[in-house]
């Protein structure tokens, strides 16, 4: 049987060409890849793939068609869409702008384009001819989410949404759109004040239009070129409160759909913002978000309708809500809002709503969201955090029974709660805050006068009770053992004395050298006494010390941690790192203070000696400044002033260290912030003088006897901390130098220390 190709040449020769223009086209195709820079793009989608980094660095040619979806009111720019994606093009001088809906075709090179923080690949316009009428692609559905990320950026998208409010600015109408998670608002050109429509309140609709915007915000996400591609999908209302009114049960149950827009009465229960309302009907509570009108413009030919300007509303006014119910999404701090973009006006006013009297325990376990309550608990501590507009967050962290809760005020003043103190008893009045993916239930109050302190806690009078009575105990054991001690040593006094006195009856000649003996035990005892006693003192002034000095920090310690255990899985990441900064700061605090005590210790065993070495005092100088101002967070400049030749001195790094860094610290510590300290030196012989000034409070004439005594602080200290041995310290490494310290103080007027030490000889 005769070949079919044979049979017929006619047909071998079409099929042959057939082939041969596959071949050629296989080839085109593989040449027209983003990896060949020499052979112009023809797709939207392969400009897209090179990303917005490629499109920049390698500026690829570009021939590809499209139809206009959008132009530029500037008309020096438009967008275009080939049926699978769209992109921008930047039009050629003296170039004629094509219309909305022409077919064209685009010679150019690629580039990108900045909108906000974000870059997209774009293209540099050469040659735009229009080659005929397009037709718009098929719009690709999105979600109002999906609208707000523009994750769709240059498509021709749809969207469906519930209108909020809209304004026209001839000839664009913008409407905010909300859908079941966020809102947007969408464009739409080419409207007249003629077609303002008056009916779209609570209407839903479809848009069709290009997924973009200049602010890249959810203000600015779509355009429409025409109002063609507005639907109506279900009718609205002409007033943004004629909506049947909905029980707010349904409304705090959350058994209403989403999106829509639902009609509320009730009375305020609490402001916590100009734009966060609480409300209360009957046993029921709810919180709204509220959502100004539209900015107005006293241009002719803008039109507005939306809620209009919100009212200043106080607890006790009667008010109706209009808004929309969204599903929770994670991490959003507006999960705890029963309706958003509220529109509010107020019916009428009564008295305010009375506060429900409940416990910590109660609302941790989920009772009286949004409602108005009062609780009675023990403060652990207050915190602020500043916010941005020149606010404040105080919070005051509430315990009762073992239950922990926040109570949150936010205010222009940085210590709205300055009377208040750890431990005191405190009612409590304040909003019930729900808790979220990101924020832990909490208390919302709305004045400093909703805390009421009623002096110190009873658990806590008990405790400090209970707690004294231990010390106490623990005080008159020591003493007894202290007094037993001191008869035992009076007895064998005693005894000593008896047989000094039968020794010299009985033998006069040893007369003189047993009185001898006699006053030497007497000096010898009267010593031991003397050092007894004064060790007694150290010991009370030790103790003094460590009870006031540590129970700060192991309260901070005591607090922070008790927060994170009950509350770590609901603490944002910023609060947990906070607490742990607390824990650190306190730990830190603690060690410096046995630090010092150690130092002391040394220095009293005779292990701290003194190790002279060639040192460059003016780069000590500087490292113990810059040491100092780290070491207190700034709060006072030092000023290093060195005058004169201060090379070739031999001294103990170390000692210098605890001199200056201890009397530089003191300086801060009693000085007012701002105010600087003046470290100077200079060289006199073979010595070297130092002076630390400060501003300070100076010290009391009466104290400067005491001023170098273990655990000796001055009456004027008042409540700033301190442990009393950094100038013991100080002048027993002065002594180790062989050198002197003077200081010249009044009180009020700050103080001036005067060190000399033998460092040239």
């Amino acid at each position: 049987m005769a070949s079919p190709l044979r049979a017929n040449p006619l047909r071998q020769l079409i099929i042959l060409t057939v082939l041969f223009s596959r071949l050629l086209t296989g080839m085109s195709s593989s040449q027209n890849t983003p990896d060949n820079p020499r052979v112009p793009l023809t797709t939207i989608q392969s400009v897209q793939d090179l990303g917005p980094d490629r499109a920049a660095d390698e500026s690829r040619p570009v021939k590809l068609r499209g139809v206009v979806t959008f132009v530029s009111l500037d008309r020096d720019s438009f967008k275009i869409h080939d049926g699978q994606s769209g992109i921008g093009v930047a039009l050629p001088a003296n170039t004629p702008c094509p219309q909305i809906g022409d077919q064209v075709e685009v010679e150019g090179h690629t580039k990108i384009i900045d909108v906000q923080d974000h870059r997209y690949p774009h293209i540099e316009g050469q040659t735009v001819s229009v080659v005929g009428t397009g037709t718009f692609p098929i719009p690709t559905p999105i979600s109002v989410t999906e609208l707000t990320s523009f994750a769709h950026y240059n498509k021709w998208v749809t969207v469906e949404g519930i209108v909020v409010m809209w304004t026209l600015k001839s000839p664009t109408l913008s409407i905010m759109i909300t859908g079941p998670e966020t809102w947007a608002v969408v464009h739409i050109r080419g409207y007249r004040s003629k077609d303002f429509p008056k009916d779209l309140h609570g209407a839903r609709i479809r848009v069709t239009g290009v997924n973009m915007g200049n602010s890249h915000s959810q203000a600015d996400t779509l355009i429409a070129p025409t109002p063609d591609q507005l639907e109506v999908l279900s009718p609205g209302k002409q007033d943004a409160f004629d909506f049947p009114l909905t029980p707010m049960q349904k409304v705090a149950d959350q058994q209403i759909p989403t999106a829509e827009r639902i009609r509320i009465r009730g009375v305020v229960s609490g402001v916590t913002g100009k734009q966060i309302v609480c409300l209360r009907n009957g046993n029921d509570a709810v919180c709204v978000g509220l959502e100004h009108g539209w900015l107005r413009s006293s241009s002719s030919g803008h039109l507005y309708a939306d809620g209009g300007t919100l009212p200043v509303v106080h607890p006790g006014d009667e008010v109706e809500v209009v808004g929309s119910r969204w599903t929770p999404t994670p991490d959003s701090r507006e999960n705890g809002f029963s309706l958003h973009l509220g529109h509010i006006r107020i019916v009428g006013s009564q008295d305010p709503p009375e506060p429900i009297e409940t416990t910590l325990d109660a609302i941790t376990k989920g009772a009286l969201t949004h409602h108005l309550v009062q609780v009675r608990a023990r403060l652990i501590r207050q915190d602020q955090y500043p916010l941005n507009r020149n606010q404040w967050r105080s919070t005051l962290i509430l315990e009762a029974d073992g239950v922990q809760l926040p109570a949150m005020l936010q205010s222009r003043s940085k210590s709205p709660f300055s009377n208040l103190n750890p431990n005191d008893d405190l009612i409590v009045t304040g909003l019930v805050d729900p808790a979220t993916a990101s924020v832990a239930r909490q208390l919302w109050l709305t004045d400093p006068n909703d805390v009421i302190s009623l002096g110190l806690s009873p658990a806590y009078r008990q405790r400090q009770f209970w707690t004294w009575t231990t010390i106490a105990a623990v005080v008159l054991v020591l003493s007894t053992a202290w007094i037993t001690t001191l008869y035992r040593s009076l007895k064998q006094r005693t005894l000593a004395e008896t047989t000094a006195i039968e020794l010299n009856q009985n033998l006069e000649q040893r007369v003189t050298e047993r009185t001898l003996e006699l006053n030497k035990a007497k000096s010898e005892l009267k010593r031991a006494l003397d050092q007894e006693r004064e060790l007694g003192e150290l010991k009370s002034r030790f103790i003094t010390m460590v009870s006031h000095e540590f129970r700060t920090p192991l309260g901070i310690i005591m607090s922070a941690i008790e927060l994170m255990r009950h509350y770590d899985d609901r603490l944002p990441l910023e609060q947990k790192h906070e607490l742990q900064e607390d824990i650190h700061s306190a730990t830190k605090h603690m060690a410096g203070l046995m630090e010092q005590v150690l130092v002391l210790g040394r220095v009293e065993a005779g292990k701290l000696g003194y190790r002279p070495a060639p040192i460059d005092i003016d780069v000590l100088a500087a490292k113990l400044t810059d040491e100092s101002l780290s070491a207190t967070n700034r709060k006072c400049p030092i000023l290093w002033q060195p005058s004169g030749d201060l090379s070739n001195a031999h001294a103990d790094e170390s000692l210098l260290r605890h001199i200056f860094g201890n009397l530089i610290t003191n300086a801060v510590k009693y000085s007012p912030e701002g105010t600087p300290v003046i470290f100077t030196a200079h060289r006199d012989g073979n010595d070297a003088v130092f002076t630390v000034q400060d501003q300070g409070i100076g010290i009391p004439e009466q104290d400067i006897p005491n001023l170098f005594e273990a655990f000796y602080r001055c009456s004027n200290v008042g409540e700033i901390p301190g442990t009393g041995l950094g100038l013991v310290i100080v002048k027993r490494c002065i002594d180790l130098h062989s050198g002197t310290i003077h200081l010249d103080s009044k009180s009020g007027t700050g103080t001036t220390f005067t060190i000399r030490l033998p460092l040239f000889t």
